[in-house]
């Protein structure tokens, strides 16, 4: 009988911790999804530094998602420390770092290199195959991406970084085919 009892404690037991989790990973109600935007966007207008930047916010079934554009990665990491409210489960950041407002031409190569550290820290693209080559602060995006929205965020972070005059957008998605190629001898179009 010690045995049952022992047994039956321990079935109550993990029930009782399957429903506590449950209860932490329900999907957030309209209200509540409301109230988190809404104090998300009040912490994110009191930070001082963050006060002169326009961040979007939207919160859905618990994931905040951040979009716009700031001045440093300081206040890119700030903002989405901000946005762990109450209620939110993941923060999904879209924030752009805005280029310096240096009119100084940088080096290619520096221009490469500050493109693939955006990747790197990028959330999105850290496991991305994208190939950076930069001539003459014109940039051409090769390799394969995860999907549609990785490609336009690649593209994004590579327009926003300093030095880039152009984006030449050579990306293809996971399971998108590969571009058909014109007959020996046929004329190339630019």
């Amino acid at each position: 009988m010690k045995m049952v009892t022992a047994v039956s404690a321990a079935v109550l037991l993990a029930a009782g911790s399957a429903s506590a989790q449950q209860a932490t990973i329900q999907p957030m109600s309209s209200r509540d999804e409301l109230k988190a935007e809404k104090d998300i966007q009040t912490k994110l207008r009191k930070a001082p530094t963050l006060e002169n930047n326009r961040i979007e916010v939207e919160v859905h079934d618990g994931v905040a998602t951040l979009k716009g554009k700031v001045d440093s990665e300081a206040e890119r990491m700030n903002a989405e420390k901000l946005a762990w409210v109450k209620g939110v489960v993941h923060v999904d950041d879209w924030l752009v770092v805005r280029p310096s407002a240096s009119t100084k031409r940088l080096p290619d190569k520096a221009v490469t290199a500050e493109i693939e550290a955006g990747y790197r820290a990028d959330k999105t693209l850290d496991h991305s195959e994208v190939f950076v080559d930069t001539n003459d602060g014109v940039v051409t995006l090769s390799g394969t991406i995860s999907s549609e929205s990785a490609r336009r965020r690649a593209i994004e972070v590579a327009q926003t970084s300093p030095g880039v005059k152009r984006v030449e957008d050579q990306l293809r998605s996971v399971g998108q085919a590969e571009p058909m190629l014109p007959p020996a001898g046929t004329p190339r179009r630019h």
